[in-house]
């Protein structure tokens, strides 16, 4: 499959295919940049950095008198504008201390990214790519000792991106 300006999706032969995958995409977005027909970045139209303009927000807890009466989830699902609008908090940092405090060092700024651009196939994608279940990890991983723990905008006093129930929400 081609991709932008010479880029494939063809795995060669001394990279594994999600490095090949990760590269396709990584490149593909930075070409969506939004940028003004004088040259200069248009704030409006970036799809991240909204953590000064909206706040943190989780899905809503079910009462525990309903949940002992069932094995369902204890936090509702997101729905997908609330996803894509909490995806798009995240500060894309230099050096992304979320990702460095997982575990797995899962690609998280980056399918936050595409999350927030409505491409959850391509977030589920790169979710993947490190992380054998992050059907599970969304739901059992303690985020807000790890990787929300160290979120740069919570240092910032803007509360953490939920990465957690974002990573639930795309799988």
């Amino acid at each position: 499959m081609a991709g932008p300006v010479g880029f494939t999706r063809k795995p060669g032969p001394e990279r594994p295919k999600w490095v090949n995958t990760f590269a396709f995409y990584f490149a593909e977005s930075l070409l969506k940049k939004p940028f003004e027909g004088n040259g200069d970045y248009d704030m409006a139209k970036q799809p991240m950095l909204k953590f000064v303009d909206i706040a943190r927000d989780m899905p809503e807890k079910r009462k525990a008198d309903r949940r002992n009466r069932d094995f369902d989830e204890i936090y509702a699902e997101f729905a997908t504008e609330k996803a894509a609008e909490q995806a798009s908090r995240c500060s894309q940092c230099g050096v992304p201390y979320c990702q460095s405090h997982c575990p797995l060092h899962n690609n998280i700024p980056d399918w936050l990214r595409m999350t927030a651009m409505g491409r959850l196939e391509e977030a589920y994608e790169i979710s993947q790519a490190t992380n054998t279940f992050p059907e599970i990890c969304g739901r059992i991983c303690p985020q807000d000792r790890l990787c929300e723990g160290n979120c740069v905008i919570e240092q910032s006093g803007h509360g953490t991106v939920t990465i957690g129930s974002v990573e639930k929400y795309i799988t």
